[in-house]
């Protein structure tokens, strides 16, 4: 069953998604077409229409903002509870494995979609319909080990 699942859901005639190449780095091929800059403020409206939403997150010293940061996931998830999210950090140095472990902790607040109640997502106890992801922008070069260590982290939670 769970291998049938699984075919089922990297099939694209489904329209699913496959499970994710890479979570980190400078070249993210798994985003979705519509992404959307969210400014770093409450009051800024959610941006973005379509079903399929990827949302960047930017800015210096992302871990200061990480209260600020957890309430715009849980508002996004909040909003539009039914449409598949893709979160980008966008950071501008490495930031502590810290900041992924607690937004992971608020997507992992919002009750599943039907797509992660597949057995074979939900025995690895993987989320596909929303995830995270950071993407390694501008010139500053970025720690092996770091973006290694946060590919492994993101691997392990998401599909």
């Amino acid at each position: 069953m769970r291998r049938l699942e699984t075919r089922f859901t990297e099939d694209p005639r489904f329209g699913l998604d496959p499970r994710t190449v890479r979570f980190v780095g400078r070249r993210l091929p798994d985003l979705f077409p519509e992404r959307v800059r969210m400014p770093l403020r409450l009051d800024a409206p959610l941006p973005g229409r379509s079903d399929r939403r990827a949302l960047l997150l930017a800015g210096a010293d992302l871990y200061a903002h990480r209260r600020l940061l957890r309430m715009l996931v849980r508002r996004a998830l909040r909003a539009e509870p039914d449409i598949l999210w893709q979160f980008v950090l966008a950071p501008v140095r490495e930031e502590p494995l810290d900041l992924l472990d607690e937004l992971t902790a608020e997507i992992r607040r919002v009750p599943p979609q039907v797509l992660d109640r597949y057995a074979a997502l939900a025995l690895r106890d993987r989320i596909a319909s929303r995830r995270l992801f950071v993407w390694l922008r501008g010139r500053h070069r970025f720690d092996r080990s770091w973006a290694a260590a946060a590919e492994a982290l993101l691997e392990r939670t998401f599909y």
